[in-house]
């Protein structure tokens, strides 16, 4: 099967990579103390969030204010690692209602979605 548009666009960002001298690793076999840079870190978090945001649409429907708080999250866990109910009462989430609104959007399934979001970052 030929190599999608994307796929294509990520092995010649790869070969820059490389050849500006950066380590790239397999997410599955990260070892973060082989290097110095977060590349590999990050780029792992761009991809289990993407997994997860699939396993989300597949089986959920979700509002378009849900699924802006959602890319927020994303957002957050991209740079932090991990989003906490702690972190609703920061921007941005302070701007767009903070823990308040969160619990309104979510309700009680917000603890056991903050939990899937942290744990397929930690996978």
């Amino acid at each position: 099967m030929p190599a999608t548009p994307e796929q294509q666009a990520r092995q010649k960002i790869d070969a820059q990579l490389i050849a500006a001298g950066w380590m790239l690793q397999d997410c599955k076999q990260l070892n973060l103390g082989a290097t110095r840079d977060i590349a590999g870190m990050r780029a792992c978090q761009i991809e289990a969030i993407a997994n997860l945001e699939k396993s989300f649409a597949a089986g959920t429907t979700f509002s378009p204010d849900q699924l802006a708080w959602l890319n927020l999250m994303r957002d957050h866990i991209a740079t932090s690692v991990t989003v906490e109910p702690d972190d609703f009462a920061c921007a941005p989430f302070s701007q767009r209602g903070g823990p308040g609104r969160a619990h309104q959007l979510f309700g009680a399934q917000l603890p056991a979605l903050l939990d899937e979001l942290n744990t397929a970052l930690a996978a």
